[in-house]
């Protein structure tokens, strides 16, 4: 499973897609009003019910991958690169540590990680 941000609207969306068909990966689109929820609830493969929320969309696209093997992610991250797959440059892989935060969280602290490598 693989949870996506902001990610439908994108010119990369088609090419993500084949590439997720390719690979028969499941994915989910995640609204603004799933925010709240921890990651792990998101990664089932069942819609949570959510009420409607305040929340604003995430600034810029993310991925979260959930369940895949190494051997996956890998070959599907090549795909990607084969494919040319630009503009999400936030990715993440579902661990026992983030599995409890929110999609904000993960994303704000994404975003640190990215300044902090930036910086160096």
């Amino acid at each position: 499973m693989i949870l996506l941000y902001q990610i439908e609207n994108t010119p990369c969306w088609p090419a993500l897609q084949a590439a997720l068909s390719i690979h028969k990966l499941s994915y989910r689109h995640i609204t603004p009003a799933e925010y709240i929820l921890p990651l792990q609830q998101l990664s089932l493969s069942t819609s949570p019910a959510v009420l409607p929320s305040a929340s604003s969309p995430l600034e810029e696209p993310m991925m979260v991958f959930c369940g895949l093997s190494s051997e996956q992610l890998s070959l599907f991250l090549d795909l990607m690169r084969r494919l040319e797959i630009t503009g999400i440059a936030l990715k993440a892989v579902l661990t026992p540590t983030n599995q409890s935060w929110t999609s904000r969280q993960l994303y704000e602290e994404l975003k640190k990680e990215r300044a902090a490598f930036q910086n160096r």
